[in-house]
């Protein structure tokens, strides 16, 4: 996505106040790259080449539509909410966010505390929302179920999302503690793609990723067992997938992306 030839087609559902503060943000990105943003409602497709859209429902729709679409999400590391990652034609680990082999500078900016990998005395088994898209595509029940066949020898521990997740049987049930609280006494966080798995990582809990959809699948392993690589070039990687406001309205995300 080089020059300026071509359209762009932004989609919001206005009762979504978040969606329309980034989305706004994003126009005046595009708008400071001499790019014209068709801004519609989420439904109302019309032939582009690029539709800008918030989640992976309305990507899979506006992608019939659009040649190239950019999902617009909450971050992944910090303050979530005052960052929106950016990707191309896909959610989370299977967007293409442009970012491979990323320099430092980016990473070194946030400060975001790294810590020294440790070990624990439980698997911690992560929650995941039923219903969301992240899982869409798989069975997420079974994917507790064989977490739990994997670990039978150890203690495992289940911590709910916030947003809900119903317990599988046969392991503790831990709604209390706080994530990081939890994280920090596990040997092994396991998740199938939720955005707890950063946190893990970045906690230093080593952490088994079974879905590629998982932003931490580089520095985890997939097969539950425990690794705990260098996590260098996956940090500055990561720093190039998400953007706060003012780096969206000045054009800089746009800026990276359209490469």
């Amino acid at each position: 996505i080089n020059g300026m030839g071509y359209s762009v087609a932004v989609y919001t559902r206005s009762v979504m106040a978040h969606q329309s503060h980034w989305h706004d943000a994003c126009i005046a990105g595009l708008n400071r790259h001499g790019i014209k943003a068709d801004h519609r409602a989420t439904g109302d497709w019309v032939e582009s080449d690029v539709a800008v859209v918030w989640g992976e429902k309305a990507r899979l729709a506006a992608s019939q539509c659009a040649g190239r679409v950019l999902v617009v999400e909450r971050g992944f590391f910090g303050s979530r909410m005052l960052n929106a990652s950016m990707g191309w034609d896909g959610l989370n680990g299977r967007a293409d966010f442009n970012n491979q082999n990323s320099e430092p500078d980016r990473w070194q900016q946030h400060g975001v505390p790294v810590m020294d990998w440790h070990g624990g005395d439980y698997v911690l088994l992560l929650g995941q929302v039923p219903g969301d898209m992240s899982h869409a595509h798989t069975d997420l029940n079974q994917f507790y179920r064989d977490a739990l066949l994997n670990h039978m020898s150890k203690r495992v521990v289940f911590r709910p999302h916030p947003l809900g997740s119903v317990a599988p049987d046969g392991c503790e049930v831990d709604a209390q503690s706080s994530l990081s609280d939890a994280l920090a006494g596990a040997m092994l966080a396991v998740t199938l793609n939720s955005n707890s798995g950063v946190d893990a990582v970045l906690s230093g809990t080593p952490l088994a990723a079974v879905d590629i959809g998982s932003m931490a699948w580089d520095v985890s392993s997939h097969n539950h067992t425990l690794t705990t690589p260098d996590r260098t070039q996956w940090l500055n990687n990561l720093a190039y997938c998400q953007w706060n406001e003012a780096e969206v309205r000045s054009g800089e995300a746009w800026a990276h992306l359209r490469h």
